[in-house]
């Protein structure tokens, strides 16, 4: 995750040609982006505040926390065991509405799953990001928040027998 931090920035110049710096996220604001759908009862936010930030001179924050997602979807049974299974993981903020953070992801980028592990049952078929912008029933104002939708296809063969 990144974002552009609008006071920590400095001219390279006058610091000794330093870009970049190692901080703590205890002492810069960190997006409080969360997964809506988590089903882990742990606190992602606590878990990661270890996990140091790469400062640019530009402002511009890197921060990569090691962090597994656990989520459920809705399933649909009709065809098992030959179902296509779509899910979806919903991001954003839990407080700030869209006049104070603006979520973007990178337009006609594919989901990245360079770390993604092959499942025995399912067959990743697709993956896709789309931002959204969406109110709510308890505020008046805007959020913004980042969908990725995973299209998951069943190995049949665990299920079926064919017998001569």
């Amino acid at each position: 995750m990144s974002w552009q931090d609008q006071i920590h920035n400095w001219d390279p110049k006058d610091f000794g040609g330093i870009r970049k710096l190692t901080v703590s996220p205890h002492d810069i604001w960190v997006p409080d982006i969360f997964l809506y759908s988590s089903i882990s009862r742990r606190n992602i936010e606590k878990d990661t505040l270890d996990i140091n930030i790469l400062l640019g001179y530009d402002g511009i924050c890197q921060w990569i926390p090691p962090i597994i997602y656990q989520s459920s979807c809705e399933t649909n049974m009709r065809d098992f065991p030959f179902d296509v299974q779509n899910c979806s993981l919903k991001f954003g903020s839990w407080v700030h509405s869209s006049e104070f953070i603006d979520i973007r992801i990178a337009e006609n980028t594919p989901v990245d799953l360079s770390e993604y592990l092959e499942n025995a049952e399912f067959t990743m078929l697709e993956t896709f990001g789309v931002r959204k912008l969406s109110n709510y029933s308890c505020c008046s104002d805007t959020y913004i928040d980042i969908f990725f939708y995973l299209v998951l296809r069943r190995k049949s063969e665990f299920y079926v027998q064919v017998y001569f």
